[in-house]
């Protein structure tokens, strides 16, 4: 509206003067708060590591990693309920809770909750709230009332952290300790760790323990029971033993993720954001954990087609290696000495008793298979933090994990026997299912309770092609390898491979390799077998049931309560195998069959 229609409907020019100033003062103010809302975080973000820096001394948190959980950093949700139980774990319904006011509560008045296990998959930010929380607890004045000490207890003398808090301040103390499925013994004995680390800490006012959820196998195998006794009176109807309370890191809710956009990318980089924006919207399961949201930035830069969660991953390494060009020209050679530490790390975590390396072990290693990079490079220029004693180890645990799945599937696996990650696993599972990636270098590997029907992309076989005698269509699982190599081979190499407790069942594994494997109670009804390499394989309470074993090589296996109902084992060799008449009269078999086989009883 022009000034002469103001002056028309009785406006003043002092009138107008006002109205103008008033507006020019919205917009400025406007902007102050855009400003102080952009500010504000960042300001947050310095203060906290300055906190962590002058309270949590670097040989237990380096400052890249108190950068990283602090940079950009959203509060996330608590809840009660395992959001992993469901198909997509945004939509199970339970009551969420803003974790920081949960442990706020919690700790205010810790009774009952004396001992509290915190549980998220990986990437959900479980090291990076107990940073955070730590930083708030010291600005609030709650800590007058109360201290908190954290342990990560992927060191190797967290025992001893723990016994050097003083006896006298345990009282009024809270102890974090973080990351129990990092913690050696644990990966041993959970139940027989969880009871040590509890013994050692009963004394303290509260426990706080954070854990990868698919730590332990079952949900029934998170204990409940401490075994610790309340001193003093208790209520009737409260019990005097405390107990371990789970507690679950919720995932981000599409308004947590937009906070984050926002903060990562400010009004001036709207067009960013809003490509940003696109990528969140394909990937909604994956964005939702904190690790990988983290790397949404990469993805826009690099513009590729993302599906699964290793392609993030992949994503993220191609990008640093793209940002570590002008220090090393070789990034072959950079991503090789990658794959190979990860592979070091896990493989000889048992003799270190921690997944880093000391850095004197950094140079033989690349030496001993050829990577001539320098000292440097492969200590600055590489994914891997120092902590304070001059051990590496990767930035996060799960790019290791990622890089380790890598170099298995390159190289194989040595004869170093050590149970994957349920990461890893998924990983594998995925890189299958895209196409990427075929079973032909897993000889040794530990996959036990591997469910590969749920993750690897399927595609059926008419009945003509395969087995007539099956009533439904055969799944063939890998893509890649379900036409034979030139020498007619199906080259699927799982020899000596930890598949005990895993579902096969109705998969596709023809010529495929399997001698000295573990398939102990594995679920294989209604898989194609047909000359397939059994022999030396543990296949005792296995569910053949069937299956078609025909013409395989079932020489020296243990086949001992197998359950063989209507198994085809026509021409198979089953000399010397470890069965009873009982088994193979409920089979298939033919005269072939019976002439080699001897009973063991």
């Amino acid at each position: 509206m022009s000034i002469e229609s103001l002056l028309l409907v009785g406006f003043s020019r002092d009138q107008w003067e006002l109205v103008k100033n008033f507006g020019a003062l919205l917009v400025v103010g406007a902007a102050l708060a855009k400003i102080v809302g952009w500010i504000k975080p960042r300001w947050r973000e310095w203060r906290d590591r300055r906190t962590l820096r002058k309270r949590v001394g670097a040989e237990l948190y380096d400052l890249e990693q108190i950068r990283r959980s602090t940079q950009y950093y959203i509060r996330p949700d608590c809840q009660s309920v395992d959001p992993g139980g469901g198909e997509d774990f945004r939509l199970v319904v339970s009551v969420r809770e803003p974790l920081f006011d949960a442990m706020d509560r919690l700790l205010q008045s810790p009774g009952q909750y004396k001992f509290v296990i915190l549980l998220a998959d990986s990437g959900m930010g479980k090291t990076s709230f107990l940073l955070n929380y730590y930083a708030h607890h010291w600005r609030s004045r709650r800590r007058k009332r109360f201290q908190l000490s954290l342990v990560p207890l992927n060191l190797p003398n967290s025992d001893e952290l723990i016994k050097n808090i003083p006896e006298e301040k345990r009282h009024d103390t809270v102890l974090c300790l973080d990351a129990l499925d990092e913690d050696r013994q644990a990966i041993q004995d959970h139940s027989k760790r969880l009871g040590s680390l509890i013994g050692l800490a009963q004394s303290f006012r509260t426990v706080i323990i954070t854990c990868r959820t698919q730590f332990f196998p079952k949900e029934e195998e998170i204990p409940t029971e401490t075994g610790v006794l309340k001193v003093g009176p208790v209520a009737a109807s409260e019990s005097r033993a405390f107990y371990l309370h789970k507690l679950y890191l919720a995932p981000f809710t599409d308004a947590q993720v937009e906070k984050y956009l926002k903060l990562r990318f400010p009004i001036w980089r709207r067009r960013r954001r809003n490509e940003a924006r696109v990528i969140v919207a394909k990937i909604p399961d994956l964005v939702a954990r904190p690790m990988l949201l983290a790397h949404v930035p990469d993805l826009v830069n690099l513009k590729k087609k993302i599906e699964y969660s290793f392609q993030i991953y992949e994503a993220m390494v191609a990008a640093w290696l793209e940002r570590e060009k002008g220090f090393v020209q070789n990034s072959a050679a950079l991503r090789e000495f990658s794959e190979r530490l990860a592979m070091d790390l896990f493989f000889n975590r048992a003799s270190r008793q921690m997944e880093r390396v000391p850095v004197a072990e950094l140079k033989p290693l690349a030496d001993k298979y050829g990577i001539h990079l320098e000292d440097w490079q492969l200590r600055g220029r590489s994914l891997l933090n120092r902590d304070a004693l001059g051990n590496y180890k990767f930035a996060h645990r799960s790019v290791m994990e990622y890089l380790f799945v890598k170099g298995v599937l390159s190289k194989g696996v040595p004869e170093a026997r050590e149970p994957w990650t349920d990461l890893m696993k998924g990983f594998l599972c995925e890189m299958i299912q895209s196409g990427n990636a075929g079973l032909d270098h897993l000889a040794g590997a530990d996959l036990s309770g591997t469910d590969l029907r749920r993750w690897v992309g399927l595609r059926t076989v008419g009945l003509g092609e395969v087995n007539k005698r099956m009533e439904e269509p055969v799944i063939v699982p890998f893509p890649r390898r379900a036409e034979p190599d030139e020498a007619g081979l199906f080259r699927v190499d799982l020899s000596r491979a930890n598949l005990s407790g895993a579902n096969l069942s109705g998969l596709y594994f023809s010529r495929a390799n399997f001698s000295g494997a573990n398939l102990c109670r594995a679920e294989l009804r209604r898989a194609e077998f047909s000359r397939a390499n059994f022999s030396g394989a543990d296949l005792r309470w296995a569910n053949l049931s069937e299956a078609n074993l025909s013409e395989a090589d079932l020489n020296w296996a243990d086949l001992r309560e197998a359950n063989l109902n209507a198994a085809n084992l026509s021409g198979a060799d089953l000399t010397s195998a470890r069965v009873v008449r009982e088994q193979v009269a409920k089979a298939i078999v033919d005269s072939k069959t019976l002439l080699g086989l001897l009973y063991f009883r």
